[in-house]
């Protein structure tokens, strides 16, 4: 959850993005409004791939600041993020 002082208004959601790592395909989102579970779950990723993942909060003003990471898909991970 982001910082009260990084919050701009009431939460609403999360939008995460999230492609295969440096690839120049433009990103998959998926809006996940509140109520919702801190954790969220990827499906249908390529095993032994890398992806860039993007999370940013947002209200009725718009997006707030992405917070990315990177991770690879194993044969059997099951990550969190």
């Amino acid at each position: 959850m982001p910082a009260a002082d990084e919050l701009h208004g009431t939460l609403l959601g999360y939008r995460i993005g999230y492609r295969v790592h440096n690839s120049s395909t433009v990103y998959t989102h998926i809006i996940v409004p509140l109520p919702s579970p801190l954790t969220f779950l990827l499906t249908n990723l390529n095993v032994n791939t890398s992806y860039s993942v993007t999370v940013s909060a947002y209200n009725s003003q718009g997006y707030g600041p992405n917070r990315s990471e990177e991770r690879r898909v194993g044969k059997e991970c099951r990550s969190r993020w």
